[in-house]
């Protein structure tokens, strides 16, 4: 089986993640590996104003060819000081007023809780724009399309409920959104579909506040919307591995 492994976002690099995926994916199928990722590495912290440290591209793509050789098919370093990026940080006050995901944001929150949940769409946004971008470097045919999160490590890898035109995602343990953001498979629309939360994110009623499940609650708003030939694998396990 040939497989289109999508690695957007911040990629931390981490060594026990690497690991995971190269002992659940990488040394059993025949994989490309697309990368699409910041010119730099960010914190987590929402609280941190300073998160963002620049990286030259050409460290970045010396540490991603040192871990996956000759895996990886196409390597874009994006600039998160781009204008694309910059402009949509700019719709801030136009989302508070207008957009139905910020829907009655000043009657429901705190300035200071509208701050943080800015924070959160845009940075949202910020990872939504290398999902779209990391897919449209794949121009070749594969049986299936992987999307991974750089800090997730993989329990179980469940491929057979891949049917050869559905999407399958993580399943959100432990919280009251059914599904996870961190990793999913699935044929060319339908991850197609599921990279394209950029596009329509801001169109999306998710509820308030934005942090703490907003991500997850988008993603299956959206995923109903546009791709309905999908599951939620109960038997996925997968743990977060953060600095």
């Amino acid at each position: 089986m040939k497989i289109a492994l999508l690695l957007p976002g911040l990629w931390r690099l981490n060594e026990d993640c690497f690991d995971n995926l190269n002992e659940f994916i990488l040394s059993k199928h025949d994989v490309d590996i697309y990368v699409s990722t910041w010119n730099g590495i960010a914190r987590c912290s929402v609280l941190r104003k300073q998160e963002f440290e620049n990286v030259d591209p050409k460290i970045l793509k010396s540490l991603f060819s040192s871990v996956y050789g000759g895996r990886i098919k196409k390597l874009e370093v994006f600039d998160y000081s781009s204008n694309a990026l910059i402009q949509r940080r700019g719709f801030s006050k136009e989302v508070v007023s207008q957009l139905p995901v910020f829907k009655n944001a000043e009657d429901l929150l705190s300035p200071q809780e509208i701050e943080k949940d800015l924070f959160w769409i845009n940075r949202l946004l910020d990872q939504y724009v290398l999902w779209k971008r990391c897919f449209d470097l794949v121009e070749e045919e594969y049986d299936i399309y992987v999307r991974h999160r750089g800090d997730v490590l993989i329990k179980e890898f469940n491929i057979n409920l891949f049917n050869g035109e559905n999407l399958v995602v993580c399943s959100n343990k432990g919280s009251k959104v059914e599904l996870g953001d961190q990793f999913a498979f699935g044929s060319r629309d339908g991850m197609s579909n599921y990279c394209s939360m950029y596009d329509n994110f801001l169109d999306y009623e998710v509820g308030l506040p934005i942090a703490g499940g907003g991500a997850e609650r988008a993603l299956k708003i959206h995923l109903d919307n546009v791709f309905n030939n999908y599951i939620i694998d109960e038997g996925n396990k997968i743990d977060i591995k953060r600095e």
